[in-house]
């Protein structure tokens, strides 16, 4: 199984993931990271800087996948069948 490394990057900062996990695939790495994130919204205050991310790494230092803080990246719409106040004004 390979193993899997989570580096926090933020700007020109880069935390080190030292021990990395063994999972059985990317979805799986993915899904970690996507963990991580999680705890770090919910753990750390004031927190992230919006180029914030996660790089994954095999043990070979060759980067597989780069996960982007969602909420951070994406400017907010509404959601999918709700309408903007600019529709339910025209109508």
């Amino acid at each position: 199984m390979p193993r899997y490394f989570f580096h926090l990057v933020e700007g020109e900062r880069r935390f080190r993931d030292e021990y990395g996990r063994e999972l059985p695939n990317l979805i799986e790495a993915h899904t970690v990271a996507l963990d991580i994130m999680s705890k770090c919204l919910r753990y750390i205050p004031d927190w992230p800087a919006a180029d914030a991310r996660i790089t994954i790494t095999l043990a070979s230092g060759e980067p597989v996948l780069s996960v982007l803080f969602p909420a951070l990246t994406s400017p907010a719409r509404p959601c999918f069948g709700q309408r903007s106040s600019a529709d339910t004004r025209s109508g």
